[in-house]
């Protein structure tokens, strides 16, 4: 009888400390900020709506404030940073199916990053002058904006870590 005592105190008090804690970020609830131009692109240090086409936001740990960038190829290579790569809690980018347009895509856009298609190899340019990658939720309209500019479907972890850090794979068809 003690024991069931002394069994039932242990487990109600786990109990407690447990509702007690401060619960672990989420990545799910942590939403996108909107973009404004006080935005600052992460490698370029150029404010990030001076340039046109997708963009990128990724939270790390410890840090409440996104780091920002001018275009897709950035968000997804800073993402794969070895220094970065276990700390990412979340990841945006613009998703050009829902943007208002190529040149000022908006804020209700921000789709996470998992999941998404992107069409490589486009003939369009974004941020910085060059080729894009493009994301879109919705698959259909990615195969059309690929009929239209040019470029192969792919998911983020199709896109090899050496295109994102040159322009080889992102280089319009010849």
């Amino acid at each position: 009888m003690i024991f069931n005592k002394v069994k039932f105190l242990t487990v109600a008090t786990l109990l407690s400390l447990a509702a007690c804690s401060e619960p672990a970020a989420d990545p799910v609830t942590l939403k996108p900020h909107d973009l404004t131009d006080s935005a600052v692109g992460h490698f370029c240090g150029m404010i990030v709506t001076n340039h046109k086409g997708p963009k990128g936001q990724v939270f790390l740990k410890g840090k409440d404030e996104p780091y920002w960038f001018v275009s897709v190829q950035d968000t997804l290579a800073f993402m794969r940073l070895p220094e970065n790569a276990s700390s990412v809690r979340a990841a945006y980018v613009t998703d050009m199916g829902v943007a208002d347009n190529w040149d000022n895509p908006g804020n209700m856009s921000w789709r996470a990053v998992d999941g998404l298609w992107f069409v490589t190899g486009s003939t369009r340019t974004g941020g910085m002058g060059g080729k894009s990658i493009v994301p879109f939720q919705d698959k259909a309209m990615a195969e059309a904006f690929a009929a239209q500019y040019g470029g192969t479907l792919k998911m983020a972890s199709e896109i090899e870590t050496d295109s994102l850090l040159g322009d080889t794979e992102n280089e319009a068809p010849s």
